[in-house]
């Protein structure tokens, strides 16, 4: 299982095939400068990073990382996730995409279409996100997505904004 097409993005699981697609996104400082530990890692670490997510995935059935690309021209545009929260039990919601698509709404698309996608296929309880202390735009489409922000924590080596949204929540705005 794995989330449906939104209304202008396609999502598969990300597969070993697409590692040169997850690189380049990866390797581009204006894309990771937001992401702490990842701008450091090798190709070699970003392999493993990625094998690692894949099987997290198939242990998991409904979680874990998609490509995703748009409808119209079939490109790839980034990725989206939803997984376990670093040293939790929360499952969270998070996107990357590539530059050349920014600006266009589909990083809130992704967000709301995660957080759907939780709640109806999954059938979760609540989600959450965190993002970069200073990423004021990831933070903005986390807010129009529907999340609330709640404090700030500690995950993945920072501190970062942490966003939670609940079902109860959720079920009051759709």
């Amino acid at each position: 299982m794995y989330p449906k097409n939104s209304k202008r993005l396609r999502y598969e699981p990300m597969t070993l095939d697409k590692f040169d697609l997850y690189l380049k996104l990866h390797r581009n400082p204006n894309i990771t400068r937001y992401m702490g530990m990842v701008q450091e890692m090798t190709d070699e670490q970003y392999l493993e990073r990625l094998k690692s997510r894949i099987e997290y995935a198939q242990n998991n059935p409904g979680l874990g990382i998609f490509a995703t690309f748009e409808l119209d021209t079939d490109n790839y545009i980034g990725g989206a996730n939803i997984n376990q929260l670093d040293e939790t039990d929360e499952i969270q919601i998070g996107y990357v995409i590539d530059e050349v698509y920014w600006g266009k709404g589909y990083a809130t698309e992704m967000a709301k279409h995660l957080i759907d996608y939780g709640f109806i296929e999954i059938n979760l309880d609540n989600l959450c996100a965190v993002c970069d202390q200073d990423h004021v735009v990831s933070a903005r489409v986390l807010e129009k997505a529907g999340m609330k922000y709640l404090e700030n924590r500690h995950h993945y080596g920072a501190d970062l904004k942490y966003f939670q949204i609940s079902r109860k929540l959720y079920e009051s705005k759709n």
